[in-house]
């Protein structure tokens, strides 16, 4: 067919060659084709019609006449629009011919990724813009560009954790001054570090950290932009230069399911152990019991966390390098890291740096619906889980053991001080403690411990913020 054609384009009056290629069309089931280019060949031969010619223009037309039939006979929906979508893409005739992608969608796409890079306060941003607005035009003239950013431009990015490394990786390529030393993560979950700068992914264990930041936003699956990261002995080579960090931290499970029935399927309902306290106590008679509970003078609402006026900031992000990973300890591309920060309390001269072994779940609750004082109101006898012995500053949580609260059911930080909340963060990272975190328009103080206590989502620590 490929030769027949060959010489309809030298010759385009040549019957013979257009006789070729609607035999061959027919022999393989193109029978638009075909019928076409019998037409063409018995009109350009004239009076010199040969037989072969009116023969192959009547079997490819019985031949259409079949094919049509056999689509009206189906009965199965599926099989039928099958044979009907291959008979209209006959339509389209590629023999011998390019296939060219165009994107719809580019200017779309380099949007966003200005876009993103200004809300991450890119260093580069001004090569960027340079570069990805006339990458797409390059690529049409004929220019070679890296897979990721060609996905890119075209929109042939997968949602969650890859959109995020896709959209990383372009912005990289897109910045020619340091694309060639930084390259492509070889994971989905790098962080990036940059000489003033430091970019993370929101699910490793400096993401959820330093979420609470001052001027860190989260955006496309990442946070940034944060402090510069210091490398501990054995510092790389290219220490200066911009990196790929992979975080090595264990990650905590959020509740632990308990099912009555080990061989029955878990369900999570809510408890009755919140209520506990307000019970009739074991030989109580009900009718005292009854006049405690209705004596309004016994329904109180308990005091929350005290303003703390004392700072904390941060001092550096130090990188430790872990050789438990998988794979040669030489191996560059799977090196990783154990991160831990250093802080500076302004009532103490020394430093303190907690190091994050695991990566830990912040929730941050709704707020509630008001009852009748504002915040929800709680009985005397449940006071003992608002009391000022669970609640510890961050002058304190350096000093906690496990002991120090095995017997209650949840801890409060008080982090309300500047800088405050990101110590506690870090504490339940060294410690392996998930935690609810209580922000402004939050609940109020009792609906936040029940959130974190064993009949809601069982963290045992709520970090109070404000």
């Amino acid at each position: 067919m490929e030769d027949a054609y060959v010489a309809t384009r030298i010759d385009p009056k040549y019957a013979k060659a257009w006789s070729r290629i609607g035999a061959a069309s027919t022999k393989c089931g193109l029978t638009k084709r075909g019928i076409q280019a019998f037409e063409r060949a018995i009109e350009l031969a004239g009076n010199n019609v040969s037989a072969a010619m009116q023969t192959g223009l009547a079997n490819a037309k019985a031949q259409q006449e079949d094919e049509l039939k056999k689509i009206d006979d189906e009965k199965d929906l599926k099989k039928r629009e099958e044979l009907r979508k291959a008979y209209i893409e006959q339509d389209y005739n590629t023999l011998m011919k390019g296939v060219e992608m165009h994107s719809r969608c580019h200017e779309q796409q380099v949007e966003g990724l200005l876009l993103f890079a200004e809300k991450m306060k890119w260093p580069w941003i001004n090569e960027v813009r340079n570069y990805a607005e006339e990458a797409y035009s390059d690529l049409r003239g004929g220019q070679n560009l890296p897979a990721d950013l060609h996905d890119w431009l075209f929109g042939m990015t997968l949602p969650g954790q890859w959109f995020a490394f896709k959209i990383m990786t372009a912005l990289i390529l897109c910045t020619p001054s340091i694309k060639q030393k930084t390259g492509i993560a070889a994971f989905f979950d790098c962080g990036l570090s940059l000489t003033k700068k430091s970019y993370w992914r929101v699910r490793t264990v400096l993401g959820r950290v330093l979420g609470c930041l001052p001027g860190v936003i989260s955006l496309c699956g990442w946070i940034g932009p944060c402090p510069p990261v210091e490398f501990l002995s054995p510092v790389p080579g290219d220490a200066d230069k911009p990196h790929h960090i992979r975080l090595k931290a264990r990650n905590l499970s959020l509740v632990k399911h308990i099912s009555r029935d080990p061989s029955a399927p878990i369900l999570i309902s809510s408890s009755g152990r919140r209520y506990d306290d307000t019970q009739p106590k074991e030989g109580e008679e009900i009718e005292p019991w009854m006049a405690d509970m209705r004596n309004a003078n016994n329904w109180i609402v308990p005091e929350p966390p005290v303003k703390q006026v004392g700072t904390c900031e941060l001092k550096a992000i130090q990188l430790k390098r872990n050789n438990a990973g998988t794979g040669s300890i030489d191996d560059e591309d799977k090196v990783m890291y154990l991160a831990q920060l250093v802080f500076k309390r302004d009532d103490s001269p020394d430093l303190q740096t907690y190091k994050l072994f695991t990566n830990p779940v912040f929730v941050t609750p709704p707020p509630c619906r008001a009852g009748p004082k504002g915040a929800h109101e709680i009985h005397l006898r449940e006071l003992h889980k608002y009391s000022e012995r669970n609640i510890w500053t961050i002058e304190q949580l350096r000093e906690h053991t496990a002991e120090d609260t095995e017997d209650i059911d949840v801890m409060v930080i008080n982090a309300t001080g500047k800088g405050a909340e990101l110590l506690a963060r870090a504490w339940c990272s060294e410690r392996g403690k998930n935690a609810v975190i209580r922000r402004a328009g939050g609940p109020c103080y009792v609906c936040a411990v029940q959130a974190a206590s064993q009949a809601g989502l069982r963290t045992g620590v709520l970090i109070w913020v404000s």
